[in-house]
Parts: structure tokens; C-alpha cells; sequence
């Protein structure tokens, strides 16, 4: 039986033959699914790859429409279901703590090197902890900006280095979130948050039933400051020369049920945010979905007021999604937890799965790279459980 360093050797030649051939070879059969579900879902993410050019991958959200047809609803969210995968299985990957940390500076280091984000990299490396992840978050430095970036174009491979700050802020969210709950809400709560955004964005916001922003998403208890942000960001949009023909001004205007029960975390952040109780900041969780009201409005000023109402996975209209998450997230943990473990093994299958084949790649690679124990490393070159 080959050693694990024989086997080290054989998956690395496997590994490099394999780019060899993929950078050589056409490629005319993208998958072979047996799944019809899996194979509407794959051909829709190749359709919307051909459409790129239509709508921006680093758009702030995805769009839901919700349908009782099981295939229907597969072939319109594909990835919307996608993006909230991945992020489940971020979240809960196994941490590695310091070392993690070591990494995203090591990987920063060389490239903010002369700039001012060198200096805050250099404080976040020698202070950071998670009960700060929230305070480094509207601190709005290198971290803030990179992390928003990564997410928008669901970069798998700086997501991964992010993986650590991720699950600090929504643990850190989370916890905030039981301990106050909806203590101060009143019957229904309604919040504000200021946006621009394309007219080809807000086309997609008016065809879709939901909505799920790709990042961590601010609102304020005041509309004054949403409206603000707004002036603000136009200014600075136009400021250059630009004549801002393509940008909207929006103004969402987010309503909270007091019975809502299991949405995804939200909790104001006014005693832990820069900012303070001025902005009045409430902050959501990664992947919180809201039911979008429609017709929009355009009030006086010219902002177009669009209504939106916080939902849960378990919503009646989104029977499909909740069963969905819960069917795939009990796939993926059945075939793929690596020794009762989410990890890099888990993810790189996933990312082989959707298609992802470099992602896949790093991912496999870092597994092996971090893996000590040799049942770990035969699982990474044989690309199952054992």
C-alpha cells in the first residue's frame, strides 16, 4: 500500500496533469447529473454566465422569486440557494484560530505594503479579537471594504482567508441578537438604510419577489441618516465627471414583525459601532431575506422608496428554499463531513459540484496542506469520505 508521501506525490502530478489537460481541451461537456434538479440548477448558472454582461456579479443582492414548482423554483434561484450554501458551510467550518488570523496578514501584507491600509492591518494583526469583529466592521478600514468586495463577486478563494472574521461576526451578531431579541420592538418596527444603485439592479429588485443582500446589511432607526448617505454617495459618485445617468437613489425602507420568529440575527449596534448612537445602526446577518413590496415609489426629492419586509427560510412562500437548504445542507453533511468535521474537504466537494472546478482545486490543495493526521490527507487525495 503507497505511503502518504507516495500519495502526496500522486495526487500533486494528478493535480498538474489535470490543469494541463483543462487548459488543452475544449470544453464542450461541462457535467454529467443524473439529478434532473442538479442539472436545471447547473444549466441555469451556465445561462446566467452568458448573461453577465445583462447584470453585474458584484451586485449587493440576490433575487428570489418565489414558486410552488420544486423545479421552476431550482431553475429562477439557482444562485440565489448557491450563495447561501457557501455561506453555511463558512460559518461552520472548523476554525483553526491563530493561525487563520497569520494567514490573512501574511496574504495582505505584500499587497496594502506602502499604503495607508498597510498601518491598519498592522493594528487589526496586533489587536484584533472577536468580541471587536463588529467595532472593525464599522470601523469601515481595509477590512470592511475587501470583505464587501469578496462577497459581491462570491470570491471563494479571498473568502476563504476571510473565513475566520466571518464567523467572529456572526457569532458576535448572533449573541447580541438573544440577548436583546425584539425587547424593543413595538408592533412592527421599520428601519431606513440610504442606496445607490444601477437602473439595471433596480429592473431585477422590481421582477423579483425577495431579495437577499450579499453582505452583512446596515439600516438606521433614522430616515434622516439614510437620506444623508444618499446625498453623500451621489456627490461622491458624480464628483468626478461622471453624469450619474445610470444611478438610482433608493431608499429602503425595511419593516420588522414583533412575532417574527427565526429570521436570520439583527441587532443594533449603536453601543458597539464607530459611529455610535448617532447613526442609530442596525445590522443584519449575512443572508437575511426580505419579501419586496411592490409598486415603488418615487417620493419629492426624487429617491425611489422601496418597501421591504424581514422573512424567515421557513415562510410559507418559500416552502421550496427552507426544504432546499435543509435537503442539500443533510446531503453535503452525510457525504461529505470529513471525520464528523465541515471542512476545507467538505467545501472543495461543493465547489466540485456547482462547477467551481479552481475553487475546488485551493481548496483541496489547503486541506491537504493543513491536514496532519494520514486518514485526513487519504481523504483529501481520494476526494471522499473514508
Amino acid at each position: 500500500m503507497p505511503t502518504s508521501e507516495d500519495a502526496a506525490e500522486m495526487f500533486k502530478s494528478w493535480l498538474e496533469n489535470n490543469q494541463k489537460l483543462r487548459e488543452k481541451t475544449p470544453i464542450m461537456v461541462r457535467a454529467i447529473e443524473s439529478d434532473f434538479e442538479e442539472l436545471v440548477s447547473r444549466l441555469s448558472d451556465d445561462q446566467k454566465d452568458r448573461e453577465s454582461h445583462l447584470v453585474d456579479k458584484n451586485t449587493l443582492f440576490r433575487t428570489l422569486i418565489a414558486t410552488h414548482d420544486s423545479k421552476s423554483f431550482m431553475e429562477l434561484n439557482a444562485d440565489f440557494l448557491w450563495f447561501h450554501l457557501l455561506i453555511y458551510v463558512l460559518v461552520n467550518m472548523e476554525s483553526r484560530g491563530v493561525i487563520e488570523r497569520q494567514e490573512f496578514y501574511d496574504y495582505w501584507k505584500p499587497i496594502l505594503a506602502g499604503s495607508e491600509k498597510a498601518s491598519e492591518l498592522d493594528d487589526f494583526h496586533r489587536s484584533y479579537d472577536e468580541s471587536q469583529a463588529i467595532w472593525w466592521y464599522t470601523k469601515e478600514a481595509f477590512i470592511y471594504m475587501k470583505l464587501n468586495d469578496a462577497l459581491r463577486a462570491q470570491d471563494v478563494s479571498k473568502l476563504l482567508k476571510y473565513r475566520f472574521y466571518i464567523a467572529d461576526l456572526c457569532s458576535q451578531l448572533t449573541k447580541l441578537y438573544k440577548k436583546n431579541g425584539h425587547v424593543s420592538l413595538k408592533s412592527e418596527y421599520q428601519l431606513y438604510r440610504g442606496q445607490l444603485m444601477s437602473t439595471t439592479e433596480l429592473k431585477q429588485l422590481a421582477n423579483a419577489g425577495y431579495v437577499s443582500f450579499k453582505s452583512f446589511l446596515s439600516a438606521s432607526t433614522a430616515r434622516a441618516v439614510a437620506n444623508q448617505f444618499i446625498s453623500t454617495s451621489y456627490t461622491q459618485a458624480t464628483s468626478g465627471g461622471t453624469t450619474g445617468t445610470d444611478l438610482e437613489k433608493i431608499r429602503f425602507v425595511i419593516s420588522i414583525e414583533r412575532s417574527l420568529q427565526d429570521a436570520k440575527p439583527f441587532a443594533s449596534i449603536k453601543d458597539i459601532s464607530i459611529g455610535g448612537s448617532n447613526e442609530k445602526e442596525i445590522l443584519f446577518m449575512i443572508g437575511a431575506i426580505f419579501k419586496i413590496e411592490h409598486p415603488f415609489k418615487k417620493d419629492d426629492d426624487g429617491i425611489t422608496v422601496v418597501k421591504l419586509q424581514l422573512k424567515t427560510d421557513n415562510d410559507p412562500e418559500l416552502t421550496n428554499l427552507s426544504e432546499y437548504l435543509q435537503k442539500h445542507i443533510s446531503i453535503y453533511k452525510k457525504k461529505y463531513l470529513t471525520f464528523e468535521k465541515i471542512s476545507l474537504h467538505s467545501l472543495g466537494h461543493i465547489m466540485v459540484d456547482t462547477g467551481k472546478w479552481d475553487s475546488a482545486q485551493e481548496c483541496f490543495k489547503k486541506y491537504l496542506n493543513e491536514s496532519k493526521d494520514n486518514l485526513e490527507k487519504s481523504a483529501a487525495y481520494s476526494g471522499r469520505k473514508w
